[in-house]
Parts: structure tokens; sequence; C-alpha cells
């Protein structure tokens, strides 16, 4: 793990790009913390499911979940769609896939043996805190998170937007992601260089989500 000195910085945009409590921008502060310098991968996220045969995840459980539909093939896509719930109005890009999970990212056929060192994705928020506790951590708040990740900036390395910098959908969202900053989908966790002057903090933004805690 790393340090970070705490702060005060800017949270959230004022930006009428900004959806989910991202806007407006305010003022805010975060005491020194620690966090893990890259993403949980798949393998980190692999032996906590050996260490833990009896935990399933949510995904698991429930024998489905969300994925971007590129990656997944056409007949698939309307298949999935006759028989599950009808994607979120706000994200009709995400398709409900049977037997999508950690180890079976774009299905059962799919796998994370070549991804090992990719961000584990299909985690909800109790899978998250599950990981945490055995690794005897706990998730940032989302104002730690924010703060180490672009501290006020408009990119975590500045106010500019620089290609190959950071792994971000390149071509027509949600058709066609062309991978031209060197990725489609999600990119090894040691992809890039540093995205920020902490020097500790590495790719922060790969095409992955992130759980925090509500809340200081």
């Amino acid at each position: 793990m790393a340090s970070l000195q705490g702060g005060s910085f800017q949270m959230g945009i004022d930006d009428i790009d900004g959806r989910n409590g991202e806007s407006p921008a305010y003022s805010s502060a975060v005491k020194s913390f620690k966090f893990d310098k890259y993403p949980v991968t798949n393998y980190m996220f692999k032996m906590f499911m050996e260490k833990k045969p009896n935990y399933t995840t949510d995904a698991e459980a429930r024998g489905w979940s969300l994925v971007t539909q590129t990656y997944v093939a056409a007949a698939v896509q309307e298949i999935n769609r006759l028989i599950h719930h009808k994607p979120e109005d706000d994200e009709p890009w995400m398709l409900p896939i049977q037997g999508a999970s950690w180890n079976h990212p774009l299905g059962p056929s799919s796998s994370i043996d070549e991804k090992l060192d990719h961000p584990v994705v299909h985690v909800s928020k109790r899978d998250a805190a599950a990981y945490c506790l055995w690794m005897k951590k706990r998730l940032p708040t989302e104002f730690e998170w924010e703060y180490a990740a672009r501290g006020g900036l408009e990119y975590p390395w500045g106010d500019s937007y620089e290609m190959g910098r950071t792994n971000l959908w390149q071509g027509k969202f949600p058709e066609n992601d062309t991978g031209r900053d060197g990725f489609a989908g999600t990119s090894t966790v040691n992809a890039y260089r540093p995205q920020n002057d902490y020097g500790k903090m590495d790719n922060r933004h790969i095409t992955a989500l992130r759980w925090v805690i509500v809340g200081i």
C-alpha cells in the first residue's frame, strides 16, 4: 500500500455532463490515508475465491450479469434480451448475459486465464466488501477516491486530455471500441505510466467501475 497526505480539493464538476450527483463542484477535504497502488486484479480476486470456497458472488448467485453490448455477439444479444429483463433506460448498452461473472466476464464461454493482470469485473459492493475484509482493508470513501484519482483536476494528470495516458472508449459509443489507446475493454493494471504527481497511483482510470463508501 501507499500513503497519501490529506488536504483540500475541489470535489465534483461544474459541467453539463455531470451526472449521479457529480455537480455542482464544491470544496472538500480528506485526512491522510493509505491505498492500493493498483485496482484489484483477476488474479487477486481468484486467490480470494480459492481461499473462501463457500463464498458465492452476487452475479454467480443470480446467474447473470450486465455486459457492454459491443463485446457480445449479435445472436447472443437477441437471446438475452428475450430471456432477461430490459436494460436500464439510462444504460441501454448494457445487456444481461447468462453466466457472466468475475471468472467469465463475457459469459460462460469466456475466461480470465489470459487476463489475470486485468481489473476484476462483475463484483458487487457486497463482494468488494467481502474481499476487503479478507485483505483486512476497507473500501475508500468517495472523497478519498476522487482526491487520489484527480485531486481537483479535470484529469489525473492535468486539465487537458492526453491520448495514451489512460484507457477510455475510442470510437462511436457504444457500437465500436477501436482500442486506439491500446486496449478494447479493460487493460492490464500497469499498462500506463503513473497518472499524477503523487507517483504512487497508477491506472485509476481503467475501463472498469469502482466501489466506494458513501461519505467522508
